[in-house]
């Protein structure tokens, strides 16, 4: 059991170490932080915010593949529950759009 702000201090860390450009770290923060999170509920909205957060990491350090699932389960949990016409989920198909693009050259 963790202490019940162990996850916003995770967060937390995991957004300085991003704001920092220090992708690899921020990843490992959002990763353990989507672990913990998915362990209570993994169809929650704080999951997909944090698995957007992962792809936007592996986006960053140009891994596309795992950039592309991480915002696809992003997606995935995100439409299931925000409201159609979300912010959160047109930001995070723009930035999966960006990979695609990166991917495949279009």
């Amino acid at each position: 059991p963790h202490h019940p702000h162990f996850t916003e201090v995770l967060e937390a860390l995991g957004n300085i170490a991003f704001s920092k450009e220090q992708y690899w770290e921020a990843l490992q923060l959002d990763m353990r932080l989507c672990n913990i999170l998915m362990a209570v509920n993994p169809k929650s909205s704080d999951v997909a915010t944090v698995w957007h957060n992962i792809g936007i990491c592996y986006h960053a350090l140009s891994q596309l593949n795992e950039a592309e699932y991480a915002l696809l389960q992003a997606l995935e949990i995100g439409t299931a529950v925000y409201p159609a016409g979300d912010d959160r989920i047109s930001t995070t198909e723009r930035v999966l759009h960006l990979v695609w693009q990166q991917k495949f050259g279009q």
